[in-house]
């Protein structure tokens, strides 16, 4: 980096850049590939364009600390579930850039600690995984499973945050047999934990943005 004017450094998305790669010269970008975060590359001298970079593929999108003109430390609020909740592809998360995306796209936290964003429409996006809400619950596996009963729910895809509990133990205690697919997702952290009985959307009524 010394002799180079410009260059790039390819790393694992767990590297602690703040320690090695902070101050402008360096713009930090993690990349994933299909909803896993694969790599990192770090950009220097000249060919660096921002701070820090989030990047999506296939679909080739990218969000920077740059967009949207918010600044990347902000956090946005957060609120009760609304009609959609979401769930935010790893780049995103791991270059530090969720909250700012989701003020330029007018969505919110559901809990400060846990990283699903929530909002009133459908936001069309390969960076957000979007569910459509039905009902929430306080998580309670007994309540749970006469839901998935009584709805004849299944099969039942199982996504979660901060709870120490793995989906499969969890689906083989609901007992899932019905012929109504569904969504359950979970949210601990900070505060009661809660479940969300929500579906994915079946039609596209938007057209994809960064």
């Amino acid at each position: 980096m010394r002799l180079a004017p410009g260059g790039a450094i390819k790393l694992s998305p767990s590297s602690d850049f703040a320690a090695h790669f902070s101050g402008p010269k360096f713009e930090v970008e993690l990349i994933s590939l299909r909803g896993e975060c694969k790599e990192a590359t770090v950009w220097f001298g000249a060919v660096a364009t921002c701070r820090l970079r989030a990047t999506r593929l296939p679909e080739n999108v990218t969000w920077t600390d740059g967009d949207g003109g918010l600044r990347a430390s902000l956090r946005v609020p957060v609120v009760p579930v609304s009609a959609f909740v979401y769930d935010p592809d790893p780049a995103l998360l791991r270059a530090g850039l969720l909250d700012s995306f989701a003020a330029a796209h007018g969505l919110n936290r559901i809990a400060a600690d846990i990283e699903y964003l929530t909002g009133d429409r459908l936001v069309n996006t390969a960076f957000l995984a979007p569910f459509e809400v039905q009902s929430v619950y306080r998580l309670d596996v007994k309540q749970l499973k006469r839901l998935v009963a009584e709805q004849d729910l299944g099969p039942v895809e199982i996504k979660m945050r901060g709870l120490d509990l793995a989906p499969e133990t969890l689906r083989t205690q609901l007992r899932v047999r019905g012929s109504h697919p569904a969504t359950l997702i979970l949210a601990g952290g900070v505060g009661p934990a809660r479940a969300i009985l929500a579906q994915r959307p079946s039609t596209v009524n938007v057209r994809r943005e960064a």
